[in-house]
């Protein structure tokens, strides 16, 4: 069984759990309950638990699993053979002893605890001492914002120590703008937060999944477009680049993680990788590179259940440069206001990948989720006025 902690809705361990079931593993969602937002709209979290119910085999809460005999009642006889954690819920957890009765399954946390694994400073000095090339950075209760200026110079980056996703990230270009990331990011304890030196170049990942001894299935991609400024990705392009993939190699090798790594680096003009982020667990492009053949958790089922690897035959390996959209991000924005060609390429890219991973069980909420979204649409195109010639102003394609 593999056991999932994550207090919100994270789309890679929904699309996870579900590739998993259908290949003969169980998992278990465990979320906190004090994490759960009092005044979430009724609707939103019935939908939220509805969802959880169909892509889950089981779902407990931290306090369910607490206390003698609590986790193994839960497990029904099942053997955890990985525990994979959302940083914000690790974080919130914090010494809680669920935690550290989870931790030693985790194939993540073979070397560095959970805690220190999603401290993004801690990782970055981690690395550093490997030979891994980190932008200069200094903790936040260490110097003044003036100071952080003075010494990696304007614009830099705020970030805190924790967060996934691009919303602990902020580009400061004035001491004035770095007083108000920091104050964003920090909640008041400069602890939480660290600056970073800016570096201009385009961001690149190596992901894996890594064995004992060696990785399973790698591969570098690099990030086309964004879904928003400094957010995830919203298209990528395979790029495997020996330099990338080297740098990727340590970094997981310096963390001791195996199973699931996204690394980070952003690529300067002289072709120069510097590390800024590392995710030991599934990510949020993972599964749409099945649109291209590339099986990540094939890789990774054949870890948990003690199997060899073997590539799958008969499958073309893609070509290198080829790119894919980050589903269902894609499919939501062209059921927005994308045209029905755009609508229909992305909805057959998003069979194919159901097909050969997640299947029904992903399929159905993200199916009634675009239909919701082209109802809308269609309300709001007839309540708009004429033209004049009798027919709803539009733009072309829908």
């Amino acid at each position: 069984m593999v056991l999932i902690l994550d207090d919100g809705g994270c789309e890679y361990f929904h699309q996870l759990s579900c590739t998993l079931r259908r290949r003969g593993i169980r998992t278990m969602k465990i979320t906190n309950e004090a994490a759960a937002p009092a005044t979430s709209l009724l609707a939103r979290r019935l939908a939220r638990s509805w969802r959880d119910r169909l892509v889950y085999g089981a779902h407990k809460t931290v306090s369910q699993l607490q206390g003698a005999g609590g986790l193994q009642k839960a497990l029904a006889g099942g053997r955890i053979v990985d525990v994979l954690a959302a940083e914000a819920t690790v974080a919130r957890l914090g010494s809680a002893p669920i935690l550290s009765d989870l931790a030693p399954y985790g194939l993540a946390f073979a070397r560095l605890a959970p805690h220190l694994l999603i401290d993004k400073f801690e990782v970055n000095e981690t690395l550093k001492r490997s030979g891994v090339r980190i932008p200069p950075q200094l903790r936040a209760d260490a110097v003044s914002p003036r100071q952080a200026a003075e010494t990696l110079g304007l614009p830099l980056v705020v970030k805190a120590r924790v967060g996934a996703a691009g919303t602990g990230v902020r580009v400061a270009a004035t001491v004035d703008e770095i007083e108000r990331a920091l104050a964003r990011l920090s909640g008041g304890d400069p602890g939480r937060a660290f600056y970073q030196k800016h570096i201009e170049g385009e961001m690149v990942m190596y992901d894996v999944v890594s064995g004992e001894t060696h990785p399973l299935i790698e591969h570098g991609i690099m990030v086309a477009d964004v879904q928003w400024k400094l957010g995830p990705s919203a298209r990528v392009r395979l790029f495997d680049d020996p330099d990338l993939i080297s740098a990727g190699r340590l970094a997981v090798r310096t963390l001791g993680c195996r199973g699931f790594a996204e690394i980070g680096f952003l690529r300067d003009a002289m072709g120069a990788l510097w590390h800024v982020d590392a995710n030991c667990r599934p990510w949020g492009n993972m599964i749409s590179l099945l649109s291209i053949g590339i099986d990540f958790a094939d890789a990774y089922t054949s870890l948990v259940l003690g199997k060899a690897y073997a590539p799958p035959r008969g499958r073309a390996p893609p070509a290198p440069g080829e790119e894919v959209s980050v589903l269902p991000f894609a499919l939501y924005q062209a059921a927005s206001h994308g045209s029905l060609g755009e609508i229909w390429s992305h909805a057959a890219a998003f069979a194919i990948i159901c097909r050969r991973g997640p299947g029904a069980r992903y399929a159905a909420p993200i199916a009634a989720k675009v239909t919701a979204i082209l109802i809308a649409r269609l309300i709001r195109r007839l309540r708009r006025p004429s033209d004049g010639s009798g027919r709803n102003a539009e733009r072309p394609g829908f």
